[in-house]
């Protein structure tokens, strides 16, 4: 029969045995192992089934050390309690799944933010006119791209313009950044979810504005969730961008789910729907003249 002062001795000693041994959080990783008594062949006869599969499969995973010798030493802890027979005997008086803490892979992930921007060949040297394309148009081309690198509205367009932000579940900021096209990565994020967000300000100079106009024709006309107004200074161009957030396959990562030990991409994506530029005086062409 089963005594319930045992169960809870075993129970409260393999808690110890973890907390006492396991690794501070802020010093190492720790990864949750679960040995499930269901799967343990333990005879009765022996003891703390010595010799049996139940606790071969135990040492295999009790037997570790952290690199300093401070942890377990040949299946055992320097208090010399011997955490297989603790286990064993655990198992032995309650038929449930033991979580054991130990040395192994990250319990944190990443999240790198990167940026890219686009542009069409109808693009001169006063004006573009990009409206036409949806965001599923195979007709954007990046900056980047030697069709339209040498442009002045991919040129003077950078990527630190953009201000973007990664917010937690409950919209607590995690990091604030300027845009690039290699990225920035924010490690060890503890598993959850976050959100990529860049920022539309109150001012459209030389920064994305907010800009009701241009967020509607961003959305109704060309079907991209977000938009606003950016008006570079020098040279004075007024551009209406359009963006959305794709991961690297395609898919939208404005909110993000992070496990431990993974990593993932969020590409923000920046379109000249229009642009003008503002030059004083005027290129001759600018009223149709040659």
């Amino acid at each position: 029969m089963e005594l319930p002062f045992l169960w809870e001795f075993q129970q409260h000693r393999l808690h110890d045995l973890t907390k006492t041994h396991g690794k501070d959080k802020k010093s190492s990783s720790l990864n949750k192992q679960n040995v499930n008594c269901n799967n343990m062949i333990i005879n009765e006869g022996d003891s703390a089934g010595q010799g049996s599969a139940g606790e071969d499969m135990i040492n295999g995973m009790a037997n570790e050390d952290d690199g300093t010798g401070q942890w377990l030493e040949n299946g055992k802890d320097k208090d010399s309690n011997n955490i297989n027979e603790n286990i064993v005997n655990f198992c032995k008086n309650k038929n449930t799944e033991v979580v054991i803490v130990a040395e192994g892979e990250p319990q944190t992930g990443s999240l790198t933010v990167k940026k890219e921007i686009f542009g069409c060949e109808t693009m001169d040297e006063i004006g573009a006119n990009c409206q036409p394309l949806d965001n599923n148009s195979p007709n954007w081309i990046s900056c980047d791209n030697s069709e339209i690198s040498n442009d002045v509205f991919c040129q003077e367009l950078s990527e630190d313009l953009f201000d973007i932000e990664v917010l937690d579940d409950q919209n607590n900021p995690i990091l604030e950044f300027v845009g690039s096209q290699q990225g920035t990565t924010i490690h060890n994020l503890e598993p959850g979810t976050y959100i990529v967000n860049e920022i539309k300000h109150h001012s459209s100079e030389d920064q994305l504005g907010q800009s009701e106009p241009d967020q509607i024709q961003c959305n109704n006309q060309q079907n991209f969730p977000e938009g606003g107004k950016l008006i570079k200074q020098n040279p004075m161009i007024d551009y209406r961008i359009c963006f959305e957030y794709e991961d690297e396959q395609g898919n939208d990562c404005t909110t993000n789910t992070i496990t431990a030990g993974e990593t993932k991409t969020c590409i923000v994506k920046n379109y000249i729907s229009t642009a003008l530029l503002f030059e004083f005086p005027y290129p001759c062409n600018f009223y149709g003249l040659k």
